[in-house]
């Protein structure tokens, strides 16, 4: 975040006593003295938070060049001397109720109030705003006052408003025939850091993604959870397979408000002093680092659940009545002897030994997925943990990955894309395949 710094070939406008100049220059660095605390929360997490009434409106920005001056908005004026940018659904906290009354004197109606901003807008005098004032009515009212709250970048403003009039089609009209941008207030954008006032464009793609993000999980819960052991299964025949590694990332992404079941999904006990210890794709995912592709574990063994601790005191998976868990198998000699001895396939679902292990390239010019059998790599082939970089060699879905871990920019239409295509995957790659989705769909909703 730019801040103000000393000039250093003219120091005479320093304020006596503050150690701060009245003016300077705006640099990249930060001074940071010792006594700051670099562990407190960003401050966009606290500026969603302004008590008050929340009231949504319409807002209209004024595009001021700089030889423009501040002046109340003119029904009459050509639209070309005065141009608005409107934030549609913008939201405000009052601080009051709108206070309301009746001039009969002038046949007219006023009402005043005072209400808080969020950080993204920087209200002039003389903006404008289209809210509701009862009775089936709204109005429009004009800015008097407007003052910066903090000294923060990031800050609120409070500010006075009037009305000026009740509107109707016709000065709706006249109003709009001044906008030259349309926008958008997205709330939650706060949270992340990111303005929250976005274009069409942005919005529409925003809302978008989130809408698939939405129904997209709640067919998944519907697909894998189950209601007997409060937990999601993963397909493996004809027995209830539990994949800890999967559930506790899926439990990471999400909030639980964001479905009702994901309250209600229990993470079982392994019994395995190891279990924080492994670094998993999973594990790549979230912290978005391809180097750690060489550390995590690539194959995995489902091991019964008689094998677990007995001691009730210990409360493990063995009295889950699940049949198997997925855990890793961390060295090749391991891996050869599960083989041999004909580990359980996990990827049962329509599995065909004339398959692939990978398909890198569609001819019908489709995006590809990993292919995978019971004897694959997890979650993704070989070739993808072997190297850090984008692949001929691997599917379309993997060096989409590939990207998003080098922190690459990637279209939102290929993650779209492939989201779109999840009903033709067999029930494997989707309980595998779509949490990675979710991940990159979340990842593109917040940076969007």
């Amino acid at each position: 975040m730019p801040q103000f710094q000393f000039n250093n070939e003219d120091r005479t406008n320093i304020a006596p006593g503050t150690g701060q100049p009245f003016g300077g220059e705006l640099v990249t660095n930060r001074y940071k003295h010792n006594i700051i605390d670099t562990s407190v929360n960003n401050l966009s997490t606290i500026l969603t938070s302004i008590a008050g009434s929340s009231y949504n409106v319409d807002y209209y920005s004024q595009k001021l060049s700089s030889s423009d001056e501040l002046r109340a908005f003119d029904p009459g004026e050509v639209s070309a001397y005065r141009q608005y940018q409107v934030i549609k659904n913008y939201e405000f906290k009052l601080q009051a109720e709108i206070s309301k009354s009746y001039d009969d004197k002038d046949n007219r109606l006023t009402a005043t109030g005072t209400a808080i901003t969020y950080p993204g807008l920087i209200p002039n005098k003389f903006d404008m705003f289209i809210g509701d004032i009862g009775d089936g009515l709204a109005g429009l009212f004009t800015i008097t006052r407007a003052v910066k709250k903090t000294y923060f970048q990031q800050t609120c403003h409070e500010i006075d408003f009037e009305l000026m009039y009740i509107l109707d089609a016709s000065l709706e009209k006249s109003i709009n025939a001044h906008v030259v941008e349309t926008t958008h207030f997205v709330k939650d954008y706060i949270s992340f850091g990111a303005n929250p006032v976005l274009v069409d464009e942005r919005y529409n793609a925003s809302k978008t993604m989130q809408s698939l993000l939405t129904d997209t999980l709640a067919e998944y819960l519907s697909e894998f959870y189950s209601y007997e052991h409060n937990t999601l299964l993963v397909p493996c025949d004809q027995l209830k397979a539990y994949d800890p590694f999967l559930v506790s990332f899926l439990l990471m992404i999400f909030d639980v408000n964001d479905h009702p079941l994901l309250s209600k999904i229990k993470q079982y006990n392994t019994d395995d002093p190891n279990m924080n210890k492994y670094i998993n794709i999973w594990n790549v995912l979230l912290k978005q680092q391809s180097r750690l592709l060489d550390n995590c574990f690539t194959h995995i063994q489902l091991i019964p659940v008689k094998m677990f601790s007995s001691n009730p005191m210990l409360q493990t998976v063995a009295y889950s009545g699940l049949d198997r868990i997925v855990l890793p198998i961390t060295t090749k000699k391991t891996i050869d002897d599960v083989l041999r001895i004909g580990r359980l396939s996990l990827f049962v679902d329509n599995f065909d030994e004339s398959l692939p292990t990978q398909s890198p390239k569609a001819a019908d010019g489709e995006y590809t997925i990993p292919t995978l059998d019971y004897s694959s790599c997890y979650l993704f082939t070989d070739e993808f943990y072997r190297t850090i970089q984008e692949s001929e060699n691997v599917s379309d879905f993997e060096n989409l990955v590939k990207k998003f871990l080098n922190k690459q920019n990637f279209d939102y239409k290929e993650v779209i894309g492939f989201t779109e295509m999840r009903d033709s995957w067999t029930s494997y790659q989707r309980c595998y395949l779509l949490p990675v989705l979710f991940l990159l769909l979340i990842y593109k909703i917040r940076s969007i």
